[in-house]
């Protein structure tokens, strides 16, 4: 059994919530999880070998100065993976959707192995999501593109597509209730002004959500110049990948 089959055996436990069906095939998925993991592995551990197994791309590498060139670490265990740095409500919202479109991408274009990111985060209230570069024929970078257009109206804690940007202090999209519920240091702190909190902020939302649109956009266009064609704009429909998180979020996540 190879590690990749190991690692379809162990998602499919966790999905069912019961051991594999096949004894010794579970068996021997779960020993090649111990020898990689190591026998006191925790589920998340489990959980980041299953998705690096999907995404290689995920595993984190590091610069080795004395062969002068990227590595993974020896002692890597899975902790953790380039996802975590997405901020959760984006990650919820279309973390392993993106990753996928990516992955084929890459295969696509013989590069999976190869392509490494250098860093995922919130700018602006954006998502930002670098890499080392990809072949020249390679749509990654629109890839890219497409999913940090839609991350500005999806909000940046739970998910929720279609909220509006907030600029009260830090520019990021939130929907009503994440932007209007005091944190647990808050409340702490301020036991009695929860509730002028949650008046101020819902006001505050409101006031952005018809200031704006905050709706996840269909489309977008680019500018673009070369010496053959000169000028010339490009324009992506990205309203199918926008569907698909809302429908994503429906069914997931409203109860």
């Amino acid at each position: 059994m190879t590690e990749k089959q190991a690692q379809e055996i162990m998602e499919k436990t966790i999905i069912n919530g019961t051991p594999h069906p096949n004894t010794l095939e579970y068996m021997e998925a779960l020993n090649i999880s111990i020898d990689v993991l190591g026998a006191d592995y925790t589920r998340e551990q489990l959980k980041n070998w299953i998705l690096c197994g999907k995404y290689p791309f995920l595993i984190p590498k590091y610069w080795n100065r004395d062969t002068m060139q990227y590595e993974i670490d020896k002692d890597y265990d899975y902790k953790f993976t380039e996802l975590d740095d997405m901020p959760d409500g984006w990650r919820k919202a279309f973390g392993e959707m993106m990753c996928e479109e990516i992955k084929q991408e890459l295969i696509r274009c013989n590069y999976l192995n190869e392509y490494m990111i250098t860093q995922i985060k919130e700018k602006y209230g954006e998502l930002r999501w670098y890499d080392s570069g990809t072949p020249v024929d390679c749509k990654v970078p629109e890839i890219i593109d497409k999913y940090s257009m839609l991350s500005r109206n999806i909000c940046i804690i739970c998910g929720k597509p279609d909220v509006p940007i907030t600029d009260n202090g830090w520019i990021s999209p939130y929907c009503k209730n994440c932007f209007t519920t005091p944190t647990d240091w808050y409340k702490k702190e301020h036991p009695d002004k929860i509730d002028k909190f949650i008046k101020a902020h819902g006001d505050y939302w409101e006031k952005c959500n018809n200031k704006q649109c905050s709706r996840m956009i269909d489309s977008y266009s680019v500018h673009t110049w070369s010496k053959d064609k000169g000028d010339e704009t490009i324009t992506y429909d990205i309203s199918e990948t926008a569907n698909k998180i809302r429908v994503k979020w429906r069914n997931e996540y409203i109860k």
